[in-house]
């Protein structure tokens, strides 16, 4: 199978699963703070997706974020079903994703490094 089938599937997952948080059509009340989706793996035979989310939020919600959105892993689905033609609707993990936080801790060290006579 080509690696370039697998590649456009993400992104429109990751295209669909943004604008699902985008526009609330999420409606738990567990779901507060901000989530973006950072990357989606498919496997090769299409059938499972790892969805990447970031949550920048209190981090003593973030098991409670998660735990709502394995709950509406049913609902992405079916939007991706209705989004995106395809034979199997890949069945819709999500992930917690660290690396934009660790990022910004990394960028605010290196500030501190700087500013340092």
């Amino acid at each position: 199978m080509s690696h370039i089938r697998p590649r456009r599937v993400e992104s429109l997952i990751r295209e669909e699963i943004a604008s699902l948080f985008l526009n609330g059509a999420l409606h738990d009340p567990r779901l507060h703070g901000r989530l973006t989706v950072t990357d989606v793996e498919v496997s090769s035979d299409l059938r499972y997706a790892k969805v990447f989310v970031s949550h920048l939020g209190k981090p003593e919600d973030e098991a409670g974020v998660f735990e709502a959105l394995k709950g509406a892993a049913g609902f992405v689905q079916t939007a991706i079903a209705r989004a995106i033609r395809l034979r199997f609707v890949p069945k819709v993990s999500f992930v917690a994703d660290h690396s934009i936080e660790r990022g910004v801790k990394l960028v605010h060290t290196i500030d501190s490094l700087f500013k340092k006579p």
